[in-house]
């Protein structure tokens, strides 16, 4: 069995709790997938959303080869370095942990960019996310689903997906949603987990191992963390000798945010 078809039908069973992804996921051609072996280009994996920009279709980047949270690390430093891509440390309300949330959008076009969602067989991920390959998947339209109205003008997400294959009544897409918050929260009780932590969060890593990573030469000085734009070196690797492990990887990105120069990459991961 191929991965995009085992991914699917682990969609189609409804693991994520959403019953609008497992009605999607009942046809394989109503997504869009690409399948990676190893570490991959950041416009290769573009391409794969780009092509579910031009079929409507959500679309789902599938890593194959990446099996640790340090894989992760990388891929994600390599995404960084495209202009499409930015990544950021979220901070949900309401959610005291040392692990790092990592959140990211992707530009559809100008003016609007998509907020994907993080898939991964890491036991820092919550539940509904431990799916048996890394992924990337997302919403790369517009928002096309006309029964959502709070949607969040420049920015869309899965809520945004355009539903009309399904061809549900306004009573059915009412009774899916109630079910899907249902299910989700269930999903997540029993390790006290919550979705709305992950409106945002694209990843949960543990801050050990983004902490731990660190770039070659001679992209910076072996006290510098991976996670770290190239702006203002002096005071980042003082922030760095400062902090102890656990934090590390958080404070950078905030005063990374903070000081970037590249409004579309606001935050940027180990560029070189």
């Amino acid at each position: 069995m191929s991965a995009d078809e085992h991914l699917r039908l682990w969609l189609a069973e409804g693991m994520t709790g959403c019953q609008f992804a497992k009605l999607i996921a009942q046809r394989r051609e109503r997504i869009v997938t690409s399948t990676f072996a190893g570490l991959t280009k950041e416009e290769d994996v573009s391409r794969t959303f780009e092509a579910g920009t031009a079929a409507r279709l959500p679309a789902i980047a599938i890593f194959t080869g990446i099996r640790t949270e340090e894989q992760l690390v990388e891929q994600l430093r390599i995404l960084s370095r495209g202009t499409r891509w930015r990544i950021t440390s979220e901070r949900p309300d309401g959610l005291e942990t040392d692990d790092v949330m990592v959140g990211m959008t992707w530009q559809v076009r100008e003016g609007l960019v998509s907020s994907p969602m993080g898939l991964a067989p890491f036991g820092t991920m919550p539940v509904t996310r431990r799916a048996p390959y890394v992924c990337i998947a997302a919403w790369p339209g517009g928002h096309d689903n006309p029964r959502w109205k709070r949607f969040e003008e420049g920015v869309v997400h899965f809520l945004d997906t355009d539903i009309s294959a399904l061809n549900l009544s306004k009573a059915k897409y009412t009774s899916l949603t109630e079910v899907s918050n249902a299910a989700t929260e269930d999903l997540l009780s029993e390790t006290g987990d919550g979705a709305r932590f992950y409106r945002r969060t694209a990843f949960r890593l543990r801050a050990a191992v983004a902490a731990a990573r660190r770039p070659p030469s001679p992209f910076c000085e072996k006290d510098r963390d991976r996670f770290v734009p190239a702006t203002d070196t002096h005071s980042m690797q003082q922030r760095v000798r400062n902090d102890d492990t656990t934090k590390r990887f958080t404070e950078i990105l905030a005063s990374s945010e903070r000081r970037c120069r590249w409004p579309a990459r606001a935050l940027m991961i180990g560029k070189q």
